[in-house]
């Protein structure tokens, strides 16, 4: 690791990769670890909730329509158990 390091982050889920970019954007020396090997068995990144696009248009990140595709709830199922919900919007 760096010694110009100033903020250290670990993991680079959603949540981890917005603190390194807010830290960044506030002039931090960052470094990030992750150990996680791709593919990730977890529902990460699948898909952004509802909101998602005004939380990245702060950290400066802006998507476009053409970007992903919407979708109206979610639904998380392993083997014979599902749940499912549908956004109110």
């Amino acid at each position: 690791m760096s010694k110009n390091t100033d903020v250290f982050v670990i993991g680079g889920g959603p949540a981890g990769l917005a603190v390194a970019i807010a830290a960044r954007q506030r002039s931090f020396n960052v470094t990030m670890a992750d150990g996680a090997t791709p593919p990730v068995d977890k529902a990460c990144g699948e898909g952004l909730m509802p909101d998602t696009l005004s939380a990245l248009r702060e950290l400066g990140i802006s998507l476009s329509a053409s970007d992903g595709f919407p979708f109206q709830g979610l639904r998380f199922w392993e083997r014979n158990t599902s749940a499912e919900a549908d956004f109110p919007e």
